[in-house]
């Protein structure tokens, strides 16, 4: 009768009347109960294990456990006794005795195996021995050396009750699970240790603890650096597909009835103080409902993805030409927002002296009863006594005056697009060397560019300059303005204004003129006109600010914008794009 022997986790006996689990990891299992019988008595005589360490393992704490195990069948009797420090890897030695009639047994463990037989007959496994890898599916069993690199375990499997008799074979497709690959099996004690991975001893700097350049405070991580070097700027729309389903409405103000027109046309530029509009009417019902007549001119309502243009229309010529049979019949309308009421031809021209006010009061003066209102932001643009009536002018519409009275300070003007507002604004703001210190108004990425050219215009830089008023005029200053850290050796033509009797007007004006001096890059670029309001760059408007962003943060620019053009050609679902001019002074960059 054979029994089948073998060894895993814990120490337990199955034959006795107790089990028994000990610390040593040892465990013996038995299928089932033993018996003996008249013909084939069987029993375990004794089984011990001992350990024995050899060398220190740098351990924190020694833990001192060896064990004396004994085993007697039908009952067992467990005994352990402390001998040596567990500080090392242990040298592990088994020995047992037990009556085995005959089993093939394959050892996974690194230690060295005594068999003892009831018999005097003594076996001791020769190392190192050959184990089984019991997860390896071997490629080609007749490439290998069977005798010397295979083992069987299918005598393992020779259970004495028919119900546990298996096949001594099992295949798995073309693969016999019981030859697998073999690896020798060296004899030594093997122990797993986890230990945490090695920490770098901190340094002392002489110096003390340091910044990184890209953390910002209070966060525990590191962030991206700018796009560009300077002051932030608003985050670009950067995606791999650009999708826009543009909508482009043009309506007959104020009954709002909608105009069958095409290729809509919007332009600006910083010199201009009105909008421009221009567009095709399709037929002469629309062309009618738009057509200026003796009581004034009538208005539209022009919306492009949701940005709103309200103009007047001046003319709307009217063309007929024959094609063969067919007959051609075509009308243009133009117009301007309706900040040119407050200009030529619309407006009447007026004289005006004031004995003393402010420039800002002389403006809001000029746009009363108008329905305009002035947004003049001091911060940016200085206001300053006028004196003597120093301000006065003949035959000047109130635009004009406004224009004016902005170039002599060095500033433009600026339309509302919709609503009764004008906006006086540096015409460089901030100055060309505070440009990179400052955040932009508007950022376009590379990815959003469809048409790009540049051309360099050559201007002498300046760093000084002579600004006065006139001679003839009460209350005229004159001022020498340099740009501050420079020698101030280089001027620019001297500037003359009758408006000018301030010092800090002089100021304003002699920075903006050293501001539009130096070699200077000139962009043209197109973009799409995002179908939300709140995507950059959304309307770019001329004196903005624009950061020009590209993967490759050297070439990305920022620059100011002097003209917008906005064109919807075509008619039904347009191609919505809007060109801008860019200026960068790039000699001040230096």
């Amino acid at each position: 009768m054979a029994r089948w022997l073998y060894a895993s986790g814990a120490l337990a006996s199955a034959a006795a009347s107790k089990s028994y689990s000990s610390d040593a990891a040892i465990q013996l299992h038995q299928p089932r109960s033993l018996s003996t019988s008249a013909a084939s008595p069987i029993g375990i005589a004794a089984l011990n294990f001992y350990t024995e360490s050899a060398a220190a393992w740098g351990v924190p704490a020694s833990m001192s456990i060896a064990s004396t195990l004994q085993i007697s069948a039908p009952s067992a009797e467990l005994f352990g006794e402390s001998a040596t420090a567990w500080n090392t890897p242990i040298n592990m030695q088994t020995e047992y005795s037990a009556l085995v009639a005959q089993a093939s047994q394959s050892y996974a463990k690194m230690s060295a195996l005594g068999i003892h037989y009831a018999t005097p007959k003594y076996l001791e496994n020769a190392i190192p021995q050959l184990g089984t890898d019991y997860y390896t599916i071997r490629p080609s069993e007749y490439d290998l050396r069977q005798s010397e690199l295979l083992t069987g375990v299918s005598n393992v499997f020779n259970l004495d009750t028919p119900e546990h008799i298996p096949s001594p074979i099992f295949n798995i497709a073309s693969y016999k699970l019981t030859d697998l690959p073999a690896y020798p099996i060296y004899a030594g004690g093997m122990f797993s240790v986890h230990m945490p991975a090695n920490k770098p001893a901190p340094a002392n700097l002489a110096w003390g603890p340091g910044e990184s350049l890209y953390a910002q405070p209070d966060l525990p991580y590191t962030v991206q650096p700018p796009l560009i070097p300077g002051a932030p700027v608003l985050e670009p729309d950067i995606r791999e597909t650009y999708i826009s389903m543009n909508s482009v409405n043009v309506v007959a103000l104020p009954g709002n009835e909608p105009l069958a027109v095409a290729d809509v046309k919007l332009d600006l530029d910083k010199k201009s103080a009105a909008w421009k509009c221009s567009f095709t009417v399709l037929n002469s019902a629309s062309a009618a409902l738009i057509e200026p007549t003796a009581a004034g001119q009538k208005e539209v309502a022009i919306t492009i993805n949701g940005w709103r243009w309200e103009c007047f229309i001046d003319s709307v010529p009217e063309s007929k030409s024959f094609s063969g049979d067919t007959l051609n019949h075509r009308y243009t309308a133009s117009g301007y927002s309706r900040s040119q009421y407050l200009g030529n031809p619309y407006a009447p021209l007026r004289s005006a002296s004031a004995a003393s006010t402010t420039a800002v009061q002389a403006i809001t003066d000029e746009l009363f009863g108008t329905g305009f209102t002035l947004d003049w932001d001091t911060a940016k643009i200085p206001d300053w006594t006028m004196s003597s009536s120093a301000f006065s002018y003949q035959g000047l519409t109130p635009l004009q005056v406004i224009t004016k009275m902005a170039t002599a300070v060095g500033a433009i003007v600026q339309p509302g697009m919709n609503a009764n507002t004008i906006t006086v604004r540096p015409e460089y703001y901030p100055l060309p060397w505070d440009l990179a210190s400052s955040t932009p108004d508007h950022s376009i990425s590379e990815h959003q560019i469809e048409t790009f050219d540049k051309t360099r215009v050559y201007n002498k830089l300046i760093n000084a300059v002579v600004v006065s008023g006139e001679q003839d005029v009460s209350g005229a200053v004159s001022l020498t303005v340099t740009r501050a850290g420079t020698a101030g050796d280089t001027f620019g033509d001297d500037v003359s204004d009758a408006w000018l009797t301030s010092f800090d007007a002089n100021k304003s004006r002699g920075a903006q003129a050293i501001a539009a001096s130096g070699v200077r890059m000139r962009y043209t670029l197109s973009t799409a006109v995002p179908e939300s309001i709140s995507t950059e760059p959304g309307i770019i408007l001329p004196g903005q600010t624009v950061a020009v962003i590209y993967d490759d943060t050297a070439q990305s620019f920022r620059a100011y914008v002097d003209s917008v053009s906005i064109s919807a050609p075509g008619n039904g679902l347009a191609d919505v794009t809007q060109t801008v001019v860019l200026d960068r002074p790039i000699e001040w960059e230096a």
